[in-house]
């Protein structure tokens, strides 16, 4: 299991985007497509729950499961969801 730290640093690094901009509370599409990945990333690559997510992105766990089953709208990375989701074991 990764933890979750490590899971943050990759994909912020994975986007280039900033941490902050990551777990702020800004909507922009490509953002609250990101944090989907993310949630996703920490479900499957560090078993955590839908609450302890919440506790890390500040948001109700509820947040966190429609982040969960939405459909990505970015096209980038909905065309690469899959790969996105596989776990690299170089991380």
């Amino acid at each position: 299991m990764m933890t979750p730290e490590k899971i943050i640093q990759f994909t912020c690094k994975e986007f280039n985007i900033k941490t902050k901009d990551l777990l702020g509370k800004s909507r922009v599409q490509y953002l609250v497509d990101i944090r989907s990945v993310l949630v996703k990333r920490l479900l499957k690559w560090a078993g955590m729950s839908f609450a302890s997510i919440g506790q890390i992105l500040d948001r109700h766990f509820q947040v966190i499961m429609n982040l969960d089953k939405r459909n990505i709208k970015t096209k980038f990375i909905k065309d690469n969801l899959k790969k996105l989701l596989t776990h690299d074991n170089n991380l």
